[in-house]
């Protein structure tokens, strides 16, 4: 048996520590600056989160089209909406390297979420009222990520978010989670979009 100052609740000491370190709205903190100009696509993004008919939204879209910023806005937006911080996870799996080999990781930090920040599960906070709200980042190179997903969502009450890049994996992975969420595609920007963040600049 490991020692018990190994471990982080159910997780290794120093992954738990990365995730308090990369959520620090729990302690009352503030993360990185985001930009404030918001692409077309964010307010379909936090309605699909908050009351889509699906638990879950994929963001799908190449490099460098600001997928990790769209999730950094919508979390500061429910912040700005007093969503109590404890209700809302954020994890980059690609910025993780304390992630090493752990098995089933969307599960295993999700369960780590609810013992350790929640103080309950997705289920008794939803029979409180509240939702809990997932923001992955860059699923695409997890082992058996969409299982991990589609058992999350059929067995917890909890709303998630989930970008990953596009790929040939990432389409089959998409099959098997049919029913349980809205995929969105998001692209370069557009003409309109340039000529909006043109206009911010120049007036800041």
């Amino acid at each position: 048996m490991a020692s018990p100052n190994l471990f982080h609740g159910s997780l290794p000491f120093e992954l738990g520590e990365d995730l308090r370190s990369l959520n620090p709205h729990w302690q009352g903190k503030p993360g990185p600056q985001v930009p404030a100009f918001r692409r077309w696509i964010f307010p379909r993004l936090l309605r699909l989160l908050t009351s889509g008919l699906t638990p879950a939204t994929v963001l799908r879209g190449p490099r460098r089209v600001g997928k990790t910023v769209l999730l950094r806005q919508i979390m500061e937006q429910f912040l700005a909406d007093g969503v109590t911080p404890h209700r809302i996870l954020y994890v980059p799996f690609d910025e993780i390297e304390s992630l090493g080999e752990i098995k089933d990781p969307v599960l295993t930090i999700a369960r780590w979420f609810e013992q350790s920040i929640l103080k309950r599960t997705f289920n008794e906070l939803a029979r409180e009222g509240g939702t809990a709200y997932l923001l992955l980042d860059d699923v695409q190179n997890l082992d058996a990520w969409a299982p991990q997903i589609k058992h999350l969502l059929d067995n917890h009450q909890a709303r998630a978010l989930i970008a990953c890049r596009f790929s040939h994996r990432i389409e089959a992975d998409l099959v098997r989670l049919a029913g349980r969420i809205t995929t969105v595609d998001v692209g370069p920007l557009t003409p309109s979009e340039i000529g909006d963040l043109r206009t911010l600049e120049n007036d800041a």
